[in-house]
């Protein structure tokens, strides 16, 4: 007999309390109740204790330096079990010590391996030229956490993980500092911002500019006080520094500008020619002419499926998943994904239906493959979604690497269709960054270490393989339906990933169709 999802959750809260020592007498004593009385509680007791103490002795591996004794969670004298209870768990412990990727690993552990994450990548430049010559980029180029970018001359368009896309045009100087907010110490800068991106923020020590739906330039000199232009829509500019920083906040809306600096704010008099050479610059027509495209080059199909007819209008949600696969339990499918586990750059796209009802206790990978490794070995690679309260959202995508995952936030056990994108980026320095998309917004990303000892390796060697519906060396399997799965061997921007959930042009569409 399966665990109810109550009975999952407040084992799992149990569970938590005894790892972390914060156990408390009726805890404990509620804890021995419930595996007394249930061999599937036992079960997943043994489970959790085993996952545990992997945990502890692969953080134990990742220190520099020789870790802490641990004492093995499974022997804390907490617990009084009779002879049956005992025997159970040690069978269930045989079980669980099998060769198997079936454990989750929990978010925690990516907190662990925090590294400078990427964070933007560069999609179109024109006439540029760097400061230094070393630092010159290139299209597709990946950009990653507190990078300053130096141009001298040229435009440049950055599209940050978020979905915004700014123009940088030299001189000018930009530094990343994470996926949703940037510097700007000095030059001009236009970006735009969709939907799915408000709250993107672009600060110097004289303003700091936060998008609510928009486009705008912010124009910073030495010298000279910074200057603030809304296209489209509004932004929110604090004045910073000095006498300026006892201001509130002002909203700024379509055709507005203003300046900041240490003495306050105040209107630009005569702002009407900037405003017309900065929306160019702000929908990049100096430069391609394409406005709002993202001009990386066009992914590459990997994975064979049924084409359809190119799409000018969304098709009926009904219609557009007449031939989603359905998955209930027991049914599985496996997908030809050539190149897939090389470490290099991948985006993996599909749409996901999750019933509002689905059980905690059933929740299988919806797409599962060992990632290369060496000597054949692979690492184990899970998309699914959350069933640990502790790593984040109940029911958010969750991509796991290794011993690492990345947690959404926005919840997929709700009945409706999501699409989802996760991009596999390889760091460079022996790690790989993964970031995941939920209906075109960017939601959680981690950057796991790449296995280099074989004790760290997985136990299934690396294949081309793509199990869609169950996760790897276990029984569990995904309720649910999928629709629409692609590969493609580049990271895909967040413009083309948007495309796909638009059902747009060909051109950037990593699989099309309605089945898989």
């Amino acid at each position: 007999m399966k665990l109810a999802d109550p009975e999952i959750l407040e084992l799992t809260e149990l569970c938590n309390a005894l790892a972390d020592g914060t156990l408390t007498e009726a805890q404990r004593l509620r804890l021995a109740e419930k595996l007394a009385a249930s061999e599937e509680a036992r079960r997943f007791y043994v489970r959790f204790a085993g996952l545990s103490a992997s945990l502890c002795q692969y953080a134990g591996e990742m220190r520099a330096e020789a870790p802490d004794a641990v004492r093995p969670f499974w022997r804390r004298p907490v617990l009084g079990w009779g002879a049956a209870a005992l025997a159970a768990a040690a069978a269930a412990l045989a079980v669980f010590l099998m060769p198997d990727f079936s454990a989750r690993e929990t978010a925690v552990a990516a907190g662990d391996l925090e590294t400078q994450d990427y964070v933007a990548q560069v999609t179109d430049l024109k006439d540029c030229v760097w400061a230094k010559p070393s630092a010159a980029l290139e299209p597709g180029d990946q950009l990653e956490r507190g990078r300053r970018l130096e141009l001298v001359q040229g435009v440049a368009e950055i599209t940050f993980d978020c979905g915004a896309q700014v123009t940088l045009e030299g001189p000018a100087s930009l530094v990343l500092n994470s996926a949703w907010d940037a510097t700007l110490p000095q030059g001009t800068v236009s970006a735009v911002v969709p939907t799915e991106a408000i709250g993107f923020r672009v600060s110097n020590p004289d303003v700091d500019v936060v998008d609510l739906g928009t486009e705008f330039s912010v124009v910073a000199k030495p010298g000279s006080a910074t200057e603030v232009y809304v296209h489209k829509g509004k932004v929110q500019a604090t004045a910073r520094g000095g006498e300026a920083h006892e201001q509130p906040a002002l909203v700024l809306t379509a055709d507005q500008s203003r300046q900041f600096g240490r003495g306050g704010s105040a209107e630009i008099r005569h702002a009407k020619p900037k405003f017309k050479g900065l929306a160019r610059l702000a929908r990049r027509e100096q430069t391609t002419g394409k406005p709002g495209a993202a001009r990386v080059a066009p992914p590459s199909v990997t994975v064979p499926v049924a084409p359809a007819a190119p799409q000018a209008t969304p098709v009926p949600v009904a219609k557009r998943f007449a031939n989603a696969l359905k998955f209930d339990g027991r049914f599985e499918k496996q997908v030809a994904a050539h190149g897939l586990t090389h470490n290099a750059q991948h985006t993996v796209t599909f749409w996901a239906r999750v019933p509002a009802a689905a059980s905690l206790s059933g929740a299988g990978a919806m797409a599962a493959w060992s990632s290369g490794g060496g000597k054949g070995r692979g690492t184990p690679v899970h998309i699914a979604w959350n069933t640990d309260p502790a790593a984040g959202t109940l029911g958010a995508l969750r991509t796991e690497y290794g011993h690492a995952a990345a947690v959404g936030s926005t919840k997929l056990r709700d009945g409706q269709w999501h699409h989802v994108a996760v991009v596999f980026v390889p760091h460079g320095r022996g790690k790989m960054h993964v970031k995941q998309y939920v209906d075109g917004r960017l939601e959680g990303s981690t950057t796991p270490a790449l296995p280099k000892h074989p004790k760290e390796r997985g136990k299934t060697p690396a294949s081309d393989v793509v199990w869609l519906g169950r996760r790897l060396g276990s029984p569990e399997h995904f309720h649910g339906e999928l629709d629409e799965f692609g590969v493609t061997g580049r990271a895909l921007a967040p413009q083309q990933i948007k495309a796909l959930l638009n059902g747009g042009p060909s051109e950037t569409q990593v699989s099309a169709g309605v089945g898989i």
